[in-house]
């Protein structure tokens, strides 16, 4: 790959991962605190960033609620973390794979 495409690759991974941070910065707390209004965040993590909550939002945990707005907060905020997450790695990924250097 050449320097211009690894620069596109990361740049591209790095706007995901941004979108996706300040996306689920919305919409994780808004779901999460729908949850505590209605008591039902027990076992769930104990705030909107655990890994538990993360977890249950991205392999939607909420789909079987008949909850209208639960479902309208917590599908924005599962792919805004999916987004967070990709990014995430997609940047990563071309770090460590930087053509002609080595990565640190």
């Amino acid at each position: 790959m050449s320097v211009a495409g690894w620069m596109i690759v990361l740049l591209t991974g790095l706007a995901v991962w941004t979108a996706g941070l300040t996306g689920w910065l919305i919409f994780g707390p808004l779901t999460y605190r729908h949850l505590q209004d209605r008591d039902q965040h027990h076992g769930k993590g104990g705030w909107f960033f655990s890994p538990t909550f993360l977890r249950w939002v991205l392999l939607r945990g909420w789909a079987g609620s008949t909850d209208r707005g639960l479902r309208g907060l917590a599908a924005p905020a599962m792919v805004l973390g999916w987004c967070m997450l990709v990014g995430g790695v997609v940047s990563a990924v071309a770090l460590v794979s930087r053509p002609g250097q080595a990565p640190w």
